[in-house]
């Protein structure tokens, strides 16, 4: 049975129930565990802030219920459901974009810097692959660099600053090494607005006013609790707002949709769920 606050705090008594369990494991609750940054949230500030998580009202966005007629399907979006070719998924942004066109080759050069794409079967015509020639590049008068060791410390930590690593007196520096476990939250988020771009352009007519349209920039939003001298900051990682592009308008862009992305996702039998700590940053966006 899951615990995740998301799937079980869906009514007045689970929060109840859960608030007691808190209580009596962890004592009381107080506005000092409401720390000023929502990035630092988890179960503990739900239960401070007794979130109750409502049933799903919508399975699309409030803005699009009114569109009920299915408009005719672009070219565009078929080849976004048919999807790239996988063979074609090692290849560069360039060639990409000259393959599938540019709204399409970003995307799925976007998808391909975070999905695994198995490498293309080795070529059995019989055809070996065709090997760049290896040519001298050593030049008289220049030192062979292979032998150096790079290194980003600072040369007030090192006994000797001329002296390189191995004792030949030369330069000292240490590459960083590359790692899989480097945060990949950028490449997810461009991905999104990859795939929002693409489908909110050609799934609206024309010159359409108001239109949904993807927001690229984090928002920052700060919170003042009445009578208490405490702020509270949360900032997304993009949105979707309603803009009208025709005639004067006073109306401000009004956001439908806020992005939250995290470095990890909890997946139960291949379904994604939320997890408290995203759940609770989600929360202490101000609304």
């Amino acid at each position: 049975m899951s615990t995740r606050y998301f799937d079980i705090v869906t009514s007045a008594t689970a929060l109840d129930t859960q608030l007691k369990a808190e209580l009596k494991v962890n004592g009381a609750l107080s506005i000092d565990d409401l720390q000023s940054s929502g990035s630092n949230w988890g179960r503990r500030q739900l239960l401070a802030c007794q979130v109750i998580v409502s049933p799903i009202a919508h399975n699309v966005l409030p803005a699009y219920i009114k569109h009920t007629e299915l408009i005719e399907e672009t070219q565009e979006i078929k080849d976004f459901l048919d999807g790239p070719d996988p063979s074609l998924m090692h290849h560069s942004t360039h060639f990409l974009i000259s393959e599938y066109g540019f709204s399409l080759g970003e995307m799925w050069a976007a998808l391909a810097a975070v999905k695994h794409y198995l490498p293309p079967p080795p070529r059995n015509d019989g055809t070996p692959e065709a090997k760049r020639v290896r040519r001298n590049t050593i030049l008289e008068g220049y030192v062979n660099s292979a032998g150096y060791q790079i290194s980003s410390s600072n040369p007030e930590d090192r006994s000797s600053p001329s002296a390189g690593s191995d004792g030949s007196g030369g330069p000292s520096y240490t590459e960083p090494e590359l790692t899989q476990e480097l945060p990949a939250e950028n490449s997810t988020v461009h991905l999104i607005a990859r795939v929002f771009n693409h489908l909110l352009y050609y799934t609206q007519p024309p010159q359409s006013s108001p239109v949904v349209d993807f927001r690229h920039k984090p928002q920052r939003m700060v919170s003042q609790v009445v009578g208490l001298k405490k702020q509270f900051v949360a900032i997304d990682d993009g949105g979707l707002s309603l803009k009208v592009d025709f005639g004067p308008s006073a109306k401000p862009n009004v956001t439908i949709a806020q992005l939250e992305a995290k470095r990890c996702l909890v997946v139960d039998e291949g379904r994604p769920k939320i997890s408290d700590e995203c759940l609770a940053r989600m929360s202490a966006w101000p609304r």
